[in-house]
């Protein structure tokens, strides 16, 4: 093939990626004013001010006080989203827009890839991918935003252990693997661990059909695969130590994150475009001890289930290593997905819908389930140990399924004209089954724009008054510092600097650097004088007092009116205080030593124009 076929092949199927991008609406991410969610999308857009303000690459220099402030998950698209910040003439929102494109377009590639890579043909490899990047296990999964596009990158991290295989230099292979790897990795570890456990099903079958010249090239080749995969979690460990090292949850915990079995039936009427075509519509989270993941996004639907039965009846995968692959990396997946036990319509009898959820919601006790499985003791250990959310192995579940139904169709259309009419039947029964309802998600961005422009002219502009650039703040809100998700976009946009961070684990790894007496009064319970108080003890300017939650009224913008109230009470109690200059505004109190004088640090490098 001549270099010119060649380089036209390429930009063929560069082209073919285009398609994909028609799911931008879905995504939030079109029109670029819309925006995907809120809650934790407030600490990702503050990371990336944080980045395009200070010039940083890895760290946030305005948060986290004392730690340096490393992002657990959402690393690598904070980057490209901070670059098109700082390079382009675009405002924040068009930066995360425009990078969330780019991510969404290589995920439409990886899809691609991955379909072709297992015998799926070009055009069917294209329908693949939008299929997959068009399911609830991959577009639902907006509350998370930095999550999201990490899970639609796991085809992309399976095609290139399948690439890996089929090069002859190893150390070529280990340089792609090792660069995919961290990448995937720091952008998010659930989709690595599931793209690890495809290629250790595909090690065990390069090993098991090699011929006996070839083992020494194939040994070789599992050792290059997993010193890449070590060489990620030792980057990872290094950026963040002790990032990784999460809290085991009890096993009644994991058994209430599984699908329960009546989840697959269940289809959310929000999520789809000709809503409740067959199933059980939407399942209340509360009663099954788990969230809105596993019971809204877990639909399995005919069309994927009769391509896994056409899959296995004609494909026939035993006939072909890389379907056998695919069929035992879903099958454990699958099995992965269901949690310790067994459940079927496994509901907490004594509770209600509404009721108030706590940790205790999602502990499921083994008699509420049907049975327990063999594989329980799987989740006891690492890395599977960490995957709490065990709902989520359905992401490879969904690929998987999506490249047996792509392989079926490909199997019918060289069967002559019967083949051809039931694949044209299905195909149409797949379109009209799991077509999403754009209108929906399009009416749930603008109105997550409006929220957050709301917030950014009224919340950002006030703080900015109050507190000077370069001012060391300490935020707290209500009885103690939780987990929060304002801090560091409150600081990134207004460039103050913070001990508080955003985040559950970058929060933990703060916390354990503060000094003690703030630890002790911010974690703890405490009174207005002694909070105060840290303003003489404690190296910071300024305690902002905000008139809202800072977790909670993240996800709604406005707060309502009873929280403010309550909120600005607990505010108010600062005025009452001697030695201590306190201003309120609408949204904020700040809280000052009365010797100390408003200032601004010297300019910061981040701070030069």
């Amino acid at each position: 093939m001549s270099r010119d076929s060649s380089d036209s092949g390429l930009w063929f199927l560069a082209l073919l990626g285009l398609p994909v991008l028609s799911l931008a609406p879905l995504y939030g991410t079109w029109p670029l004013d819309h925006l995907m969610s809120l809650g934790l999308m407030l600490p990702a857009l503050g990371a990336i001010e944080c980045f395009a303000q200070t010039g940083a690459w890895f760290y946030c220099p305005l948060t986290s006080l004392g730690e340096q402030h490393a992002l657990t998950y959402g690393l690598p698209m904070v980057q490209v989203a901070g670059l098109i910040r700082r390079l382009a003439p675009v405002d924040l929102l068009t930066a995360w827009n425009l990078a969330s494109l780019l991510v969404l377009y290589v995920a439409g590639l990886g899809s691609q890839g991955f379909l072709r890579a297992i015998g799926v043909n070009v055009w069917l490899a294209v329908a693949g991918s939008i299929l997959f990047l068009a399911l609830p296990i991959v577009f639902a999964k907006s509350g998370y935003p930095l999550m999201l596009w990490g899970f639609a990158l796991l085809p992309a991290v399976l095609w290139a252990q399948l690439v890996a295989w089929r090069l002859h230099n190893h150390v070529f292979a280990f340089a792609l693997l090792a660069v995919v790897f961290s990448l995937a990795l720091f952008q998010e570890p659930y989709s690595l661990v599931m793209a690890l456990t495809f290629g250790g099903w595909l090690a065990i079958a390069q090993l098991l059909t090699a011929a006996r010249a070839s083992w020494p090239s194939k040994v070789l080749r599992v050792l290059v695969w997993l010193a890449a995969a070590l060489l990620a979690v030792f980057l990872y460990r290094q950026y963040i130590p002790g990032g990784a090292d999460y809290a085991v949850m009890p096993m009644d915990y994991f058994r209430g994150q599984g699908i329960d079995l009546l989840a697959f039936l269940s289809r959310n009427p929000a999520l789809y475009a000709l809503g409740p075509l067959w199933g059980v519509g939407a399942l209340e989270p509360a009663l099954f001890y788990t969230d809105g993941e596993m019971t809204a996004h877990s639909y399995l639907g005919l069309g994927l289930a009769m391509g896994l039965l056409g899959f296995v009846i004609l494909v026939r995968p035993w006939r072909n290593t890389l379907h056998m692959v695919l069929l035992v990396s879903v099958v454990a997946a699958f099995l992965m997905a269901l949690g310790p036990s067994l459940k079927i319509a496994s509901v907490a009898e004594d509770r209600v819908a509404d009721a108030p959820v706590t940790f205790d919601t999602y502990r499921m006790p083994a008699e509420a389930a049907v049975v327990g499985l063999p594989h329980a003791f799987v989740y006891e250990i690492a890395p599977f140990s960490n995957m709490r959310s065990v709902s989520r192995w359905y992401l490879l579940v969904a690929i998987g399924l999506v490249a047996m139904l792509m392989l079926f169709f490909q199997e019918l259309t060289g069967r002559g004209r019967p083949g051809n009419a039931v694949a044209i039947t299905l195909l149409l029964w797949v379109a009209a089954e799991y077509f999403p309802d754009f209108s929906h998600r399009l009416a749930l961005s603008e109105g997550f724009s409006n929220a957050f422009r709301q917030l950014d002219s009224a919340a950002i502009e006030e703080l900015s008054t109050l507190v000077s650039p370069g001012e060391r703040v300490v935020f707290v809100a209500g009885d103690r510092y939780g987990n929060e998700f304002f801090s560091t976009y409150l600081c990134a946009r207004a460039g103050c600097r913070t001990f508080n961070v955003s985040g559950d684990k970058p929060r933990r790894l703060a916390v354990a650097s503060w000094p003690e007496a703030l630890r002790e009064r911010l974690t703890q319970s405490a009174s207005a004088a002694q909070r105060a108080q840290l303003l003489n003890e404690v190296d910071f300017d300024v305690l902002v007092v905000p008139h809202f939650h800072m977790r909670w009224d993240s996800y709604t913008w406005p707060p309502a009116d009873e929280r403010r109230a309550e909120l600005r009470a607990v505010a108010e109690s600062y005025h009452a205080l001697e030695g201590f200059e306190v201003v309120s505004g609408n949204w904020f109190t700040t809280v000052r030593t009365m010797s100390a004088e408003r200032h601004s640090d010297k300019q910061q490098p981040w701070q030069a124009k």
